[in-house]
């Protein structure tokens, strides 16, 4: 089993601008679940899943697959992070944001594109 370092916490951003530490461990392999749940659900495998905190954005994917999440995710509403996991899984079958990128995202998370412009989602 690979080390998930950090055992003192990761110091994230609440929706309220608050501070909070999060203990990366329980943090993360429940994350990886959803990932895989939504991976499944989509028909879509990413090649890697890894976390960083990330200053500008939520996550990123690769034209190789992987795809990087925020560690501040951890710290937001369960329905934020199924928002921002699902855009991720569907760039890994359209990777632009054309309409079919949209249609396929909205058919999984209905209201979503809204959700995800939501000025209290800030990224970290």
């Amino acid at each position: 089993m690979r080390s998930l370092g950090n055992t003192e916490g990761v110091m994230v951003t609440s929706m309220t601008g608050k501070k909070a530490r999060v203990n990366p461990a329980p943090a993360e392999v429940k994350f990886r679940l959803l990932v895989a749940e939504w991976a499944k659900k989509i028909g879509a495998t990413p090649a890697r899943v890894r976390f960083q905190l990330m200053a500008k954005k939520w996550a990123s994917c690769s034209n190789s697959g992987q795809i990087t999440f925020s560690t501040a995710l951890f710290a937001k509403p369960r329905k934020f992070q199924e928002a921002v996991i699902v855009h991720e899984l569907v760039h890994l079958l359209v990777p632009n944001h054309g309409k079919l990128f949209k249609s396929m995202f909205l058919s999984f998370i209905p209201g979503g594109d809204s959700f995800l412009n939501d000025k209290k989602q800030k990224a970290a």
